[in-house]
């Protein structure tokens, strides 16, 4: 499986030409959501086409998916892996800078709800205003210190030992047409990041009795959290000892004519939906770097078309043969064929 996302981030303030109309200039693509992930995913569809002009006789499947939602927390990726879409193997085209990606948080979204008690801005002793409450829980939020994971050494080596962070992202509240009204509820989305080995509803369990200690703290402040999806997006992990993670490897070598560096990633793919539920050995591997949202966004051309080859010479090493083949073909510490 190929596998991408058609959405794109919020675009950034500042660009200086037209975020919407792709151009070619100077060696760089330049358009928004090029890094994360236009880039990648035309690279995909262009391998797809490249392998059918061909006219290529592959034994197995080789599937794209491209899915929206990702950045709702994968739901895309989510529906498409209930509905029966699998595969034994995962290339994600995250931006990487055609490194290889050996392992990357997971990601959950909470929802916090503030409960204040409504009143006319005039008799504001008689109300509690939520909005000024949830400033109390954003301040608590972003000085916690959450409980260690068992996090394994190799983990520890491409990640920061620290077991989750939160950020709070987003807040709705008040009414801006009614400003002699003081807020009796408001909504934070809070986004949480966590390292293999904790869960997010070990981090939901946190939050609550932080809240509950503030509670205590002011009699006035009432908080109910909960996780807003009902799944999370698991962290990826490839090693080196995995045969896709060696086709992959000697595929950037061959394109780039350079030995691809194994890094850990900070954010998250829609990779850890698949890897979760079938077990599939995933390796994450595209155009494009940081930081992923910018003005004047862009991906080298060259780097682009690497990718697309990439993509080309993993499937043809791929598919239709199984694992124990691609063990045999791509042993640990093997050379570049």
């Amino acid at each position: 499986m190929l596998l991408a996302h058609l959405d794109v981030p919020a675009m950034a303030p500042g660009w200086t030409r037209d975020p919407f109309r792709a151009v070619v200039t100077g060696g760089r693509i330049y358009g928004a959501g090029v890094r994360d992930m236009k880039a990648g995913l035309a690279a995909m569809v262009m391998a797809m086409r490249a392998v059918r002009q061909a006219r290529v006789r592959l034994e197995g499947d080789l599937v794209l998916v491209a899915v929206p939602g990702h950045m709702e927390q994968g739901v895309g990726a989510k529906r498409v892996f209930d509905a029966g879409v699998t595969a034994d193997l995962v290339l994600v085209g995250e931006p990487t800078g055609l490194d290889l990606l050996s392992t990357h948080l997971g990601w959950a979204v909470l929802e916090l709800t503030v409960h204040g008690r409504e009143t006319s801005t005039v008799t504001a002793g008689e109300g509690v205003n939520a909005l000024e409450r949830a400033a109390t829980v954003i301040r608590s939020l972003a000085g916690m210190r959450f409980r260690r994971a068992p996090v394994s050494s190799y983990v520890r080596r491409f990640l920061p030992a620290t077991p989750c962070y939160v950020s709070a992202v987003g807040i709705q509240g008040g009414n801006p047409y009614y400003p002699n009204v003081v807020p009796g509820r408001c909504t934070l989305t809070v986004d949480v990041r966590f390292v293999p080995g904790k869960a997010p509803r070990d981090i939901l369990r946190e939050v609550k009795a932080r809240l509950a200690v503030l509670a205590r703290q002011d009699r006035t402040l009432r908080v109910s959290a909960r996780l807003k999806y009902d799944f999370a997006l698991q962290p990826v992990m490839s090693r080196p000892e995995e045969p896709l993670y060696r086709v992959t490897r000697d595929a950037v070598r061959w394109a780039r004519g350079a030995e691809p560096r194994l890094a850990g990633f900070f954010y998250t793919t829609d990779g850890g939906v698949f890897q979760e539920g079938s077990g599939s050995p995933t390796v994450v591997c595209g155009p494009g770097h940081a930081p992923l949202r910018a003005p004047d966004e862009w991906v080298s051309t060259r780097e682009y078309l690497q990718s697309t080859a990439v993509y080309v010479r993993a499937a043809l090493e791929t598919a239709g043969q199984t694992r124990e083949a691609m063990a045999a073909a791509y042993p640990p510490g093997a050379a570049t064929r």
